[in-house]
């Protein structure tokens, strides 16, 4: 299978071998995951990627990374943003980190819920904790039934990538489970 569950594997270094290469996608496709066992919506877990930007894949200032919404009808959940051969991770005009683009980056973002209405998002890259920010729970709720869309936007802000290896854990990771990952990249 394309994608294991975290569990499964170790996520080794890609080593320059790739598991899907993503051309641009227009915002009518995306690579939908569908996540088996969940009993319900999950407002906390973790997305771990095993990432490459090719240069040339740059195609305008955004990427979409993740979409929780109704694939090609929402805007996406989270995105890079291209800058000088290098790109930053966030949403909401909440950029942060500094990866180059012809590089494996291993990027993790978790999701915990607060109880107040919003959940706590967590950027990593490489094992680094780039920043943390409050977002509104019901738009960053992983569902059971629709499950999530990779690299798809509403307006198309997509670019060409490369994932050697991906997993979704139905919890959110410490930090200290992240440097760990980052460690075995």
């Amino acid at each position: 299978p394309v994608f294991k569950r975290l569990s499964d594997t170790t996520l080794p270094s890609p080593k320059d071998k790739f598991i899907l290469k993503a051309d641009r996608l227009a915002k009518t496709e995306a690579i939908e995951v569908k996540i088996d066992g969940l009993a319900g919506p999950a407002k906390n877990f973790s997305l771990v990627y095993d990432l490459l930007v090719p240069t040339a894949g740059i195609k305008g200032g955004f990427a979409s990374l993740l979409q929780l919404g109704a694939a090609g009808t929402s805007d996406a959940e989270m995105f890079l943003k291209g800058s000088a051969g290098n790109f930053q991770l966030g949403i909401d005009s909440n950029y942060d980190g500094a990866m180059t683009a012809d590089t494996w980056n291993r990027v993790v973002v978790t999701f915990a819920e607060n109880g107040d209405g919003t959940s706590t998002l967590a950027k990593y890259a490489n094992g680094t904790l780039l920043d943390t920010q409050k977002l509104p729970t019901p738009r960053f709720t992983l569902s059971d039934t629709t499950g999530l869309r990779l690299f798809n936007d509403e307006d198309g802000e997509t670019w060409g990538l490369d994932l050697a290896a991906f997993a979704v854990v139905t919890r959110t990771l410490t930090g200290a489970e992240v440097t760990r990952l980052a460690a075995s990249a």
